[in-house]
């Protein structure tokens, strides 16, 4: 397929640690299987938007959030302060599956931390005219959180809206922060407490087997839900000093 160029300028180029979660997920990205550690998002374009503004939105999208143009190599991350990133171009023909299968090809090859900034992108288009925009972003750069407000911001730049400003701490002021006295200390005692704990707990803590050799599962996963739990979530925020998403 033919491709675009959408060139982003987000800034400051800089090198740090990784935070202690993207050391943990460039780990999983490079032996887990690409298609657990790959997010897709298929959008809808809205209607009158030009293949111009498909590009425009994908470039402001990369330029705004500083995980998305950033490598891992020697140990470090790797922020770009500006660049170019390609968009494949697919012309749909009629089939209104083309955006999923694309999105999969796309979800199965594995990234390079070291190389490769960690999002691709494509778009489908009829006659030239974008219908679909596909995104591919690894698990080092976000979790389905994160996804969600990604796809929420993203089709707010398709609609031409104007963006607010990025208050929030990006990777590598988190990684600095991590490297604090205060927050090692922390780190160190949660590791305390979940090497300990772990050794006494059983292996496998369900004893029922599940016959699921019919099933082809990609996400195999067991979903909990427990109304006392989301109750306290404030009190275990207030004891452990994290916010309520992470109890």
């Amino acid at each position: 397929p033919a491709g675009l160029v959408a060139r982003f300028h987000g800034g400051r180029t800089a090198s740090g640690p990784p935070t202690v979660g993207q050391a943990n997920m460039i780990r999983c990205v490079l032996t887990d299987p690409p298609e657990h550690m790959n997010y897709g998002l298929v959008l809808n374009v809205p209607p009158g938007t030009t293949l111009d503004g498909v590009v425009s939105a994908v470039a402001l999208l990369v330029s705004r959030h500083e995980s998305l143009r950033t490598t891992f190599r020697d140990g470090l991350q790797h922020v770009v302060g500006e660049g170019e990133l390609l968009i494949g171009v697919h012309e749909s023909q009629g089939s209104a599956d083309l955006a999923d299968e694309v999105a999969s090809r796309l979800q199965a090859v594995r990234f390079d931390p070291e190389t490769e900034l960690p999002v691709r992108t494509a778009v489908i288009v009829s006659g030239g005219v974008p219908e679909r925009v596909i995104l591919v972003i690894t698990h080092t750069t976000v979790d389905a959180v994160g996804l969600g407000l990604l796809r929420a911001e993203l089709n707010r730049l398709l609609l031409g809206e104007t963006p607010k400003p990025v208050t929030s701490p990006q990777p590598l002021d988190v990684a600095w922060t991590e490297q604090s006295p205060a927050s090692l200390k922390r780190a160190q005692a949660a590791i305390a407490y979940w090497r300990a704990n772990l050794e006494r707990i059983p292996r496998s803590t369900f004893t029922a087997s599940v016959d699921d050799g019919d099933n082809d599962w990609l996400l195999p996963r067991l979903q909990v839900r427990s109304s006392a739990a989301a109750r306290a979530l404030g009190r275990i925020g207030a004891r452990t000093g994290v916010s309520r998403s992470a109890a």
